[in-house]
């Protein structure tokens, strides 16, 4: 390995810093995943939270107070958001949504974090104000108590259990379903869209504008996957290189099995599509922090293309 190392043409640092954005971004990301590696929890996009929000759960967030998961999917449902069954019906006397699982189908599903981990959950649910359906929007549930880490009452919490071909065995996917469960009206995520105390709906400016938290995570999956490729590329390479299989060479021993032109084969591509992949993340979450800015702003031009961008790289990345 290290003859093969020492015969590389190329210069690892220079590629390592150009694959992290610079000598600097790999430096803080060193830090990051020291910080990271003793401590399991993590947190979500708050880009659509409203101030009111944040000051109560930011320093929260940002010093892993609470361990978040993304709740959207459901049993009988998963991107076609329009088709959720999950309500949040609001109670204007109590100034309160109340989360309800109103079928089986209902019941959310595959959320990673969800089954042992988590204390919050940020969840699509249909908002209903005076028996009018609004469509999907995202809230705030507290799931698991901060001081025991028990679910909370009339919630029901379970690990789907082990998925197929043994994907993903490490990250616990659960399922969770909701009896009446109320939370107060400030955890709706209401930078754009909004419920006053009397119940009135404040239109947001675009009706795909709460996308947002979905486009967050598509974003971020092109360069996930980049990197999985890569690590099974070094992985790959690497024990080719000290592999050896078939004729001999002139010191007696036999040849590398990296040496081989099939091998070359199945493996050259791999690694070119993990820098492929990262590079194009990179650009991709670039251009999704471009829109999230505009969003911010009320512009929403640019919100429809990165709909489209991020599900077809999604689609291109995973398969």
């Amino acid at each position: 390995m290290q003859t093969a190392r020492a015969g590389a043409s190329v210069n690892v640092s220079a590629i390592r810093d150009h694959l992290h954005g610079g000598r600097e971004n790999w430096r803080e990301h060193e830090r990051v995943v020291e910080i990271v590696s003793k401590d399991v929890t993590f947190d979500k996009s708050q880009s659509q939270a409203s101030p009111e929000f944040l000051a109560k759960y930011g320093a929260l967030i940002r010093h892993r107070g609470i361990i978040g998961c993304y709740m959207q999917t459901e049993l009988g449902h998963g991107s076609n958001l329009v088709a959720l069954e999950t309500t949040a019906a609001y109670l204007p006397e109590t100034q309160e949504f109340e989360i309800h699982s109103p079928t089986l189908t209902s019941s959310k599903w595959w959320s990673g974090a969800l089954a042992k981990t988590a204390t919050h959950g940020v969840v699509q649910a249909k908002l209903i104000l005076n028996g009018e359906d609004h469509g999907p929007h995202l809230f705030v549930l507290q799931l698991r108590s901060l001081e025991d880490h028990k679910v909370m009452p009339n919630i029901t919490i379970g690990d789907i259990g082990p998925k197929a071909f043994g994907g993903w065995g490490a990250i616990d996917h659960g399922y969770a379903r909701f009896d009446h469960y109320r939370i107060p009206r400030m955890n709706m995520l209401s930078k754009f869209a909004q419920v006053t105390p009397e119940g009135q709906y404040v239109r947001p400016p675009h009706a795909k504008i709460n996308y947002g938290g979905m486009l967050f995570i598509r974003s971020g999956m092109v360069t996930v996957a980049g990197w999985n490729l890569a690590r099974a590329a070094t992985i790959s390479i690497r024990y080719a290189t000290v592999r050896r299989q078939g004729g001999k060479t002139a010191d007696g021993l036999e040849l590398q099995v990296i040496n081989y032109q099939s091998v070359h084969y199945r493996l050259l591509p791999i690694l070119a599509r993990a820098y492929v992949f990262i590079q194009l993340g990179s650009q991709l979450s670039q251009a999704f922090a471009q829109t999230s800015q505009q969003l911010a702003d009320g512009d929403t031009s640019t919100l429809a293309e990165m709909h489209a961008m991020t599900s077809g790289l999604k689609v291109l990345a995973t398969t």
